[in-house]
């Protein structure tokens, strides 16, 4: 396959994919911005305190474009009819190079534990753990089997089978206060919303 035929085949992916609703999901309202930020801010789509793209239930991030030599990265960002659980699919490609796409799908209800740290080193070591909403806390661990499935192709090879896999925990790292901030507004939301008691104070 060309290389600009699977690089215009994957922008229709990601676009087409924003027309695509599960059967009856015209009767489901479309979840706020607010419960759509805080998935951004717990999967580190909004580092930078970045403005997605927004077009119905679906928000489209993508990398900052700066420099030229750097990967690109677009990833789109939809809840479901149940709000506990979020999807994505991106697209990783560099300069010169096959995009990889990627479908993620994670569901918070699946959390079985949280424990924050405040710094790298303590995570590492795993040493003076912090609850969740702590103010010193700069790493959180959440935990849960099965938190995440992600599906991975490369366009490198249309013959490829997309590979698979689960993984049962989630790192978030907070980098500043502002970041401090979106994350514990988030941690709060979710928490009330999908009932975890994991992530109470």
């Amino acid at each position: 396959m060309p290389r600009h035929i699977a690089t215009a085949s994957l922008a229709l992916v990601l676009t087409a994919a924003s027309f695509v609703r599960p059967l009856g999901a015209q009767e489901t309202p479309d979840p706020s911005p607010e419960l759509r930020d805080a998935y951004a801010t717990l999967l580190g789509l909004d580092l930078d305190g970045e403005q997605p793209v927004r077009d119905g239930r679906t928000d489209i991030y993508r990398s900052n474009l700066d420099n030229p030599a750097a990967p690109r990265l677009v990833t789109r960002l939809e809840v479901s009819g149940n709000e506990c659980r979020v999807r994505t699919t991106s697209a990783l490609q560099s300069p010169g190079e096959w995009a990889v796409l990627s479908l993620t799908m994670m569901d918070l209800k699946r959390i079985q534990s949280a424990v924050a740290y405040g710094s790298v080193d303590d995570l590492i070591a795993g040493r003076n753990p912090l609850r969740p909403g702590d103010a010193a806390a700069r790493q959180l661990v959440l935990k849960g089997d099965h938190l995440q499935c992600t599906s991975r192709i490369s366009l490198a090879d249309e013959a490829e089978t997309p590979v698979s896999s689960c993984h049962d925990r989630l790192d978030i790292s907070m980098m500043d206060e502002a970041q401090v901030a979106r994350v514990q507004k988030a941690v709060a939301l979710l928490t009330e919303r999908c009932d975890i008691d994991a992530l109470r104070p």
